[in-house]
């Protein structure tokens, strides 16, 4: 094994220590415990850093981890990192930041202040209306959530 490479797939070792038995086959619990021995990591981070990290697919991952794809997809959607469940999370993330944008513009608006260009029909009073329907849209959508 090349002291520069940190996994070798043929001699299944990385850093030294071997990841894989030849003899007996391993639980889920033992594979588990393996790879957060040899990691130093709890199986979330060492999977966290494999898949949004490193961007490693079931194939790859599973074979640097020297586990199943079985096993290793199971373990990715228990801790939420599969692609849709990733997509859906930022998806969350960024309502709540719209949420929250909204909020701090709606703080200090008066909804019920009197509309200034109310008979006029004129650019001004163009903005004012779109202005006034945009708070008001964004104080519904508020308070739907």
């Amino acid at each position: 094994m090349n002291t520069t490479t940190l996994y070798d797939s043929a001699n299944k070792i990385y850093k030294g220590v071997k990841i894989m038995s030849d003899d007996k086959i391993l639980t889920n619990k033992e594979h588990k415990e393996r790879i957060e021995k040899v990691y130093g990591n709890t199986i979330k981070e060492v999977m966290y850093k494999m898949v949004v990290e490193r961007n490693l697919d079931q194939w790859d991952g599973s074979k640097e981890l020297g586990i199943s794809k079985e096993l290793f997809v199971k373990w990715r959607t228990q801790h939420r990192l599969g692609p849709m469940q990733r997509a859906a999370n930022l998806a969350e993330q960024h309502r709540n930041k719209t949420i929250k944008r909204y909020q701090d513009e709606l703080e200090e608006v008066n909804l019920n202040r009197k509309i200034v260009y109310k008979n006029e029909t004129s650019l001004r009073g163009f903005k004012e209306m779109i202005e006034r329907l945009l708070e008001v849209q964004k104080q519904k959508g508020l308070l739907i959530k």
